[in-house]
């Protein structure tokens, strides 16, 4: 207790006279007035500047840095630097633990034996209307190489402490379940693009070593039904199961179970798309906001039954209770409850701060410390980056400290209006949804984010339904669910009640305007000037400068991306993995060639790659879209973009099943990819080679074929064609077929790059969009050897991820030259935790 309450003594108000604190500062530098706020910067960006790192340093450092943090200890002025170099070296040590928890790359791709238990809730996903699969993750116990014989008994593998796996068409696993499978794994992999989500440094961040699949074998086995280490995820599982079996077929029975526990697994897509229109989806999760309620809920539930306790002055109680100190038990209730609903949501990023935040504010109150608001929240900040060193790399994290610290710069030591009725409410709760939407909006938009327009009347009305109604509801009919059916099914029925009419609320926003803006293409010096402006804005009434804010917020409001420039052209092939999707620019035109694959019903590379790319570069409108073919791994994003992309018109070079689905929904110019078509913009010229009108092949030898001339580098696009539609180009073309760059016919399948065809084209420079290990083993070695035969240089999205290049169309640097000016994603934005 002695060592809290010198901590906290660093963060409490301090009356001293300037005497007083100089005679102290030559005692110890903790406490000069400004070094608690220094000290917590120092330690903040020391954990975080590691975040930028390409790569980590060697671990023979540890010395060296361990000797100059002792030396910058001794010297107490030094205090400072000595906690920046403390974060730097723990966020290193947290760095190379990752590192080292990653499976080794030589098990990659081989049958192993992995006996682990799960310890995640057991995600359900559609792949088709016939095939589904589950994705969990797996605390191991044991990894072992499959031997000759196929026996369990072969040698043990390094293993990674977690492991994420998919299990198609397996029997159903339940979190806290030990099983021994046979599994195909490989090390943390995600797609690397100019922009979008880092699935990577996800991994990382939760501590997943490997990921993979079960294969199908008779000895995969339940091994035991419950493992005491996994309780927590088994809870949360159990609480899943049993709302399930009660409200199931509620509308909004998913929606109820994320606010319970924070399984999100069975939100509808276009509920949450709602959510997402009105900027209220942070509520449809265990929030931060959340956890503060239940914790003040919890403090002061304690303080009445104990003030009813001390009223009714009962000997015996009062021996058997003998509480010295009711508030001290206030604020451990408080802790404990806002503890035990942070675990029941799976410690997620937002409920760790909230958590964080009841801690210190408690423990002050123990203390009888009266901690400054900006001090609480840095101090929260850095506990959650000592817990979660690359916190830093998540929205959420940004999101929630943002709108906790706008919060607290708007109202903290200001004194309200006094006026009554609705300048009150405004003055009161009004203003807090004004300041969050002003606050996020420059974070959102450097994160590609959308700007939910009507975010702060929804808020306004969603924040005190949601959080002071239904989330007491549902947690009232989680806790009696178990126990008394009927009560809870009544409870959990008010709560579905209450959300269909506040969906009609949020539906009713969406229907009256476009709610959604995406800044994209934002320079750093727009968002400087941005969030200069938001400080100006949510200052005090009467600020000098107040004005300005709106000024500064100009060029993020009509920000635009650096354009392409007259005479110029940027292709971008894209890393979708095992697919294709590549984007054309002009000076004023934009072309995207396929959409990629689709995974499942809630992942496709369209949401997750296309999308975030175009609004990055500020393209809100396709002129036009072409699908190569209906193969689901070119077509499988095209309904993504079409939801969030404007697209003009359309060329199908082949209609499937897959494309059946899209009719509806492409635009009215839709016409058929033949030969023959061709235009020009901006001086670039486009020409479809392939297929004729006559052509009768199936459905790889369909593809759209594409030649786009930019008068110094020619580019073929080829979609999956092989062996007889390279034969029929060739017969028909002949020399016209010759290329700089060449996206490689079906990923770099045997069936295809025909040596003719190779040596007609003679490309400089061949692309392979493949997936990374991907079962298909694209690139065929022969196909590689053949290419690296012509002299050419071959990229791989799935090593190098997207590749963008960038051309003049009248310059006296001409073709080969000019291929030089690219960027590889995976090396362009490589952090330490990316792997080669």
């Amino acid at each position: 207790m002695k060592n809290l309450r010198g901590i906290f003594g660093v963060l409490h108000r301090q009356e001293r006279s300037g005497s007083d604190v100089a005679v102290n500062f030559k005692k110890t530098a903790l406490h000069v007035r400004n070094q608690p706020l220094l000290i917590l910067f120092a330690l903040i960006s020391g954990i975080a500047v590691v975040a930028c790192f390409p790569a980590l340093p060697e671990q023979q450092i540890t010395t060296p840095i361990a000797f100059l943090l002792i030396a910058l200890l001794y010297y107490k002025r030094f205090l400072t630097a000595a906690t920046f170099l403390a974060g730097l070296f723990w966020a290193l040590l947290y760095g190379w633990s990752g590192q080292a928890n990653q499976l080794d790359p030589i098990y990659e791709g081989r049958d192993l034996w992995l006996t682990g238990t799960v310890s995640s809730i057991p995600l359900s996903r559609e792949i088709s209307t016939h095939a589904s699969y589950q994705r969990f993750e797996v605390s191991t116990v044991s990894l072992r190489l499959v031997d000759n014989s196929q026996t369990i008994s072969a040698a043990p593998v390094t293993m990674p402490k977690k492991i994420r796996v998919s299990w198609y068409g397996g029997e159903p696993v339940q979190a806290g379940e030990l099983w021994r499978w046979r599994v195909r794994l490989k090390s943390p992999r995600g797609f690397s693009n100019p922009s979008g989500f880092d699935y990577e440094g996800w991994l990382f961040q939760h501590r997943i070593g490997a990921t993979g699949y079960i294969k199908k074998s008779p000895e995969n086995k339940l091994l035991e039904r419950f493992q005491y280490a996994e309780s927590i995820p088994w809870f949360r599982s159990s609480i899943s199961k049993t709302i399930n079996e009660l409200i199931g077929d509620f509308k909004y029975s998913g929606l109820v179970l994320a606010l319970i526990n924070g399984d999100r697994s069975n939100l509808d897509r276009s509920q949450w798309n709602t959510l997402l229109d009105t900027g209220t989806n942070h509520l449809m999760v265990i929030s931060g906001l959340h956890i503060g309620l239940i914790a003040v809920f919890a403090y002061r539930l304690i303080g009445f039954l104990l003030c009813q306790i001390r009223l009714i002055q009962r000997p015996s109680i009062g021996r058997f209770l003998n509480i010295p100190d009711p508030m001290a038990v206030q604020c451990w209730a408080a802790i404990v409850v806002a503890g035990l609903y942070t675990a029941v949501a799976g410690f997620s990023l937002s409920t760790q701060r909230a958590f964080v935040m009841v801690v210190v504010v408690m423990i002050a109150q123990l203390l009888g410390r009266n901690i400054k608001p900006f001090n609480s929240i840095l101090l929260a900040l850095a506990a959650v980056l000592l817990l979660d060193p690359l916190a830093v790399i998540s929205a959420g994290f940004w999101l929630s400290f943002a709108a906790v610290g706008s919060l607290l710069y708007v109202f903290a030591n200001r004194y309200p209006a006094d006026d009554g009725g609705l300048t009150r409410l405004w003055n009161q709760w009004g203003l807090a949804q004004w300041a969050i939407f002003i606050a996020l909006m420059p974070i959102l938009g450097v994160l590609l984010l959308n700007v939910s327009l009507v975010s702060p009347f929804a808020n306004l009305v969603a924040v005190p339904v949601v959080s002071l109604l239904i989330v007491p509801l549902c947690l009232a009919g989680a806790i009696l669910a178990p126990f008394f059916e009927i009560p809870a099914f009544q409870l959990l029925t008010v709560a579905n009640w209450l959300f269909e009419w506040l969906w009609l609320y949020l539906e009713w926003l969406t229907s009256m305007v476009d709610t959604n803006w995406y800044p994209g293409g934002i320079s750093g010096r727009g968002v400087f000037l941005a969030l200069i402006g938001v400080i100006l804005l949510l200052a005090p009434r009467g600020f000098p400068g107040r004005g300005i804010g709106v000024v500064c917020l100009f060029p993020f409001l009509i920000s635009s991306p650096n354009s392409i420039g007259e005479n110029e052209v940027e292709l971008a092939i894209l890393d979708v993995g095992q697919g294709l999707a590549v984007n054309i620019q002009t000076s004023n035109h934009s072309l995207l060639y396929d959409t990629g694959p689709q995974f499942s019903s809630a992942f496709d590379a369209g949401s997750a790659v296309i999308v975030p790319y175009l609004r990055d570069k500020g393209i809100s409108t396709l002129d036009l879209l072409i699908l190569s073919h209906g193969d689901i791994d070119h077509v499988g994003g095209t309904a993504a973009v079409l939801d969030k992309i404007t697209v003009e018109s359309a060329l199908l070079g082949s209609s499937n099943k897959h494309i059946a689905t899209l009719i509806n929904s492409l635009p009215k110019q839709t016409t058929a990819c033949i030969a023959g078509m061709s235009w020009q913009w901006d001086g670039i010229e486009f020409d479809i080679l392939y297929p004729s009108v006559l052509n009768d092949q199936r459905e790889n030898n369909r593809s759209c074929v594409l030649m786009v001339n930019s008068g110094t580098v020619r580019i073929l696009l080829t979609g999956d064609i092989e062996a007889s539609a390279e034969k029929e180009l060739i017969k028909q073309y002949g020399k016209a077929l010759k290329a700089d760059i060449l996206i490689v016919p079906h990923h770099g399948s045997r069936t295809s790059s025909t040596q003719a065809f190779i040596e007609l084209v003679s490309p400089q420079q061949v692309i392979f969009s493949s997936g990374y290990k991907n079962r298909f083993h694209h690139p065929n070695t022969r196909v590689v050897d053949r290419y690296r035969a012509n002299n050419s240089e071959m990229i791989n999205t799935a090593n190098a991820g997207a590749v963008v290049y960038y051309f003049k169309t009248s310059s006296e640097i001409i073709g080969t030259d000019q291929l030089a000016d690219r960027t590889l994603s995976r090396q362009e934005n490589r952090r330490y935790w990316h792997r080669d």
